[in-house]
């Protein structure tokens, strides 16, 4: 199963909602101990953010904005997981290298002795993963 934008934005916004249901503006908290410049991090904010607001604001009559944490702002480098489950953040973007004993099955990429260097075929191999086993992704979703 591809991560697809759909279920990003629709993750992303049942986040907002939990906290503000009747709220026409939504106001997320993003971040990342990374700064700008690391992949990741430029495509949470060059792609999804991006993508996330116009998603949700051609669909629905919220708008949304972005109290943006990078680098390290709001949580630092091997905190953005706990910032996320805390609350701290809201949509929290990391290695999960970084959080190996909490999330040990996600690490498998970084892990593995062996692994593809090339990184379309790293990606393709994961989302296999993914699709295979949903425990990977329903163990992320917040209640």
């Amino acid at each position: 199963m591809k991560l697809s934008m759909k279920g990003l934005c629709t993750a992303a916004l049942l986040s907002a909602t939990a906290t503000s249901v009747t709220a026409e503006d939504i106001s997320l908290r993003i971040g990342s101990g990374h700064p700008q410049g690391v992949v990741y991090v430029d495509l949470m904010i060059n792609f999804f953010q991006a993508e996330l607001k116009s998603h949700i604001e051609e669909r629905t009559d919220h708008t949304i904005s972005f109290v943006e944490g990078y680098p390290g702002s709001i949580v630092k480098l091997t905190q953005t997981l706990e910032g996320a489950q805390d609350g701290i953040l809201d949509i929290g973007g990391y290695c999960f290298c970084f959080a190996p004993s909490s999330l040990p099955l996600h690490a498998f990429q970084v892990m593995l002795p062996f692994g593809a260097m090339d990184p379309e075929t790293s990606l393709k191999t994961a989302q296999e993963v993914y699709a295979d086993v949903p425990y990977l992704t329903d163990v992320l979703r917040t209640t």
